[in-house]
């Protein structure tokens, strides 16, 4: 292997995640921090025309998207040929994305009655194809599990990116803000990324087979993932304005933070992890078993929290121009916990090559989806739309539970419910808590009574959680892992 590409100081799965989380979280109080300065700089409709023109370049990006990364990490001894292919592959798919998104410009802006989408297209176009010089060797950093590297690398396009949004829009006062923004984190993710790593790619072809082998079932399953994220934000941009579609945009973001934020940084430990054990049928079961306990035990009152609390968090984040993203963050927000147990399956049918099965399921909710819209949830409602996705991801998750239990005998069933089952009925309890609290502070000001709906709740979940399980005979799962790895750290720390 290229000496470039040998990792340097990686860590263990737990101290990864515990830091690829931690970081991530700063990465996205940065991000909060913006979105509520942009929101009250622009308007609604502002975010709603940036998102019509994204969802199309995200739609022939995830279209042409060869799944280069994942082949990378799948293959465990990867070198400098097939990191400069895949280089080279995704610098085509850039390129033509570009050229496509260039083309199309103007019937994109037929197809929404908006003639300023085709400038803003023409400039994304050059985002992308920025994007596809970025060094393809910091896909080394989340396969030798070296996180801090990682971290630094997106971090860095985050800085950048948010700066230059934030100064944009108050000099402009425009869309143009965000999409310009969004042009500077690239072009910083390029110069990042050839600084953090010290492989140099280059124009080859050489092990192209070897990377479709893979990725040609990743490129599908990708275009219809893509599809179950465009497909709401299509129909309601064909329907109604750019206002609506920018506040349902911007309900879904911020109903989806807890679990994006927390899911995003535990599949760069996940994939590696479950990659390295998928010969050992045990190991592999174990460690899906307790990723998925994990995310359950953290997304699931997360999720429930958006839904208690938006009605006071968003009019005080954003301001009172977006309070009608309240409803869609609630909805948006239980589709979350779905999205969330899914991960772990979903990661581990990758990792051990089913990316086949992966991707008839991926397309058969897509289909369902679109039905759901068509037949049963018709209208240009955004709260309808956002309906749909919840039963679809629903649906879904049931789904992907039996397909994962076929994959790998023992997971699922029983096993499932012995891991959710206290965070479920904890965060019932919470959801109560939470309310009485509401309730008793009705004629508190808000930013007080948010603040005591947040610690409430939060001391509700954690006690009555540590209760049920102290009471279940303290079993095997989430809560023994973090109890365990916490005395470690403690221990550490006192003997440090």
């Amino acid at each position: 292997m290229d000496e470039s590409l040998k990792p340097t100081r990686p860590t263990t799965a737990f101290r990864g995640a515990f830091l690829t989380v931690g970081m991530r979280w700063t990465d996205r109080l940065l991000g909060l921090v913006s979105t509520a300065i942009l929101a009250r700089l622009l308007v609604p409709a502002d975010f709603g025309l940036v998102a019509m023109a994204m969802v199309v370049v995200g739609f022939f990006d995830v279209l042409l998207d060869l799944g280069v990364s994942a082949a990378l990490i799948q293959h465990g001894r990867a070198g400098r040929e097939e990191f400069s292919t895949a280089w080279t592959l995704r610098l085509a798919q850039c390129a033509a994305t570009a050229l496509l998104v260039v083309v199309l410009a103007p019937f994109v802006a037929d197809y929404y009655g908006d003639p300023r989408v085709t400038d803003v297209l023409r400039v994304a176009a050059i985002t992308v194809l920025v994007g596809g010089l970025e060094n393809i060797g910091t896909v080394s950093f989340q396969r030798n599990m070296e996180f801090g590297r990682d971290f630094q690398f997106v971090l860095l396009k985050r800085l950048v990116g948010l700066t230059c949004t934030i100064a944009l829009a108050v000099v402009l006062r425009s869309y143009w803000a965000l999409i310009l923004g969004s042009l500077a984190s690239r072009l910083a993710g390029v110069g990042a990324s050839y600084w953090l790593s010290r492989f140099r790619p280059y124009l080859t072809l050489s092990r192209i087979s070897e990377i479709w082998t893979f990725s040609q079932w990743s490129l599908f399953t990708g275009i219809a993932r893509y599809l179950n994220g465009a497909i709401p934000r299509l129909a309601l941009g064909g329907r109604a304005n750019a206002a609506a579609l920018g506040t349902y945009a911007m309900g879904e973001e911020i109903a989806m933070l807890p679990t994006s934020e927390l899911l995003a940084p535990l599949g760069r430990v996940m994939f590696p992890a479950f990659a390295a054990a998928r010969n050992s049928p045990g190991e592999l079961l174990r460690l899906v078993t307790l990723a998925q306990a994990v995310q359950a035990l953290i997304a699931i009152p997360l999720s429930i929290g958006v839904v208690l609390v938006a009605d006071d968090a968003i009019p005080l984040l954003l301001g009172q121009q977006w309070t009608a993203a309240v409803p869609i963050a609630q909805i948006v927000a239980l589709t979350g916990v779905a999205s969330a147990l899914g991960h772990s399956p979903g990661y581990m049918l990758t990792a051990t090559g089913r990316m086949r099965v992966l991707c008839w399921y991926t397309w058969a909710k897509a289909l369902l989806l679109v039905l759901l819209l068509l037949l049963v949830f018709r209208g240009a409602d955004a709260e309808r739309i956002a309906m749909a996705g919840l039963v679809t991801a629903m649906t879904g998750f049931v789904a992907l539970q039996a397909i994962a239990w076929q994959a790998l005998p023992g997971f699922g069933g029983r096993r499932f419910w012995s891991q959710t089952w206290r965070p479920v009925l904890s965060a019932a309890f919470m959801a109560a808590v939470v309310m009485g609290v509401s309730v008793a502070l009705g004629d508190a000001g808000r930013v007080g009574r948010l603040a005591a709906e947040i610690a409430a709740g939060a001391a509700a979940y954690g006690l009555s959680t540590l209760a049920l399980w102290v009471a279940a005979g303290r079993p095997p799962g989430a809560e023994s892992y973090f109890l365990e790895r916490v005395q470690l750290w403690l221990a550490r720390a006192g003997n440090g």
